[in-house]
């Protein structure tokens, strides 16, 4: 579980790192075809060793249960959730500035 919240994580981190001023949330919407392209291969690749028993005996892991996917994913969420608050915190220090036309 440990393996799958660290990729989980790293992928949340590169959504979260595309944009300096928007959220994770808006920054899924941009239109980047390598970073869709790598987080679909990343998420294949995991399930394949995670799930395929060639694989998962390979790496010696144990396929994992729903409930302990969605707690990795949970985990991996949180992990990144520093990072947000501190962008939504810089956002909200910035002063408002004014200028003429």
């Amino acid at each position: 579980m440990a393996f799958t919240t660290l990729v989980l994580a790293n992928l949340l981190l590169i959504f979260s790192n595309c944009s300096r001023s928007q959220s994770l949330w808006d920054s899924r919407r941009a239109s980047n075809l390598t970073r869709w392209i790598v987080t679909s291969a990343t998420v294949l690749f995991l399930a394949l060793a995670l799930y395929l028993p060639f694989r998962s005996s390979l790496f010696r892991f144990a396929p994992l249960p729903p409930a302990e996917l969605i707690t990795a994913f949970v985990l991996a969420l949180l992990s990144v959730t520093w990072l947000e608050t501190a962008r939504l915190l810089r956002r909200l220090k910035k002063p408002i500035t004014m200028t003429q036309t």
